[in-house]
């Protein structure tokens, strides 16, 4: 069943791209045949074999790791107890 939505996913940006595309004709569509492959490739490697998967995962832990640092400056610059999920700080000047 995921393979269908995905199908269908992808066939709705192609289309989309297709219907606001200024010059329908002028679209080279093994370039963009080739890139869907190429990133069909892709996703196959990341997800079926222990390398890619462990990939991913290390590239997870390196984004988890940038947004902790991330707080940890803000919740340094704007004190701990005002970060919180959701807030905003307000740095407009008068």
């Amino acid at each position: 069943m995921y393979v269908v939505i995905d199908a269908v996913g992808i066939l709705v940006f192609i289309s989309l791209a297709w219907l606001f595309s200024s010059d329908r004709h002028r679209i080279h569509w093994r370039p963009v045949a080739l890139m869907v492959m190429t990133s069909l490739i892709i996703a196959w490697l990341l997800t079926s074999f222990t390398a890619g998967r462990a990939a991913v995962r290390a590239a997870a832990q390196g984004f988890r790791w940038l947004v902790d640092t991330a707080f940890q400056g803000v919740s340094f610059a704007f004190g701990t107890g005002s970060v919180q999920r959701g807030w905003i700080p307000n740095l407009s000047t008068s």
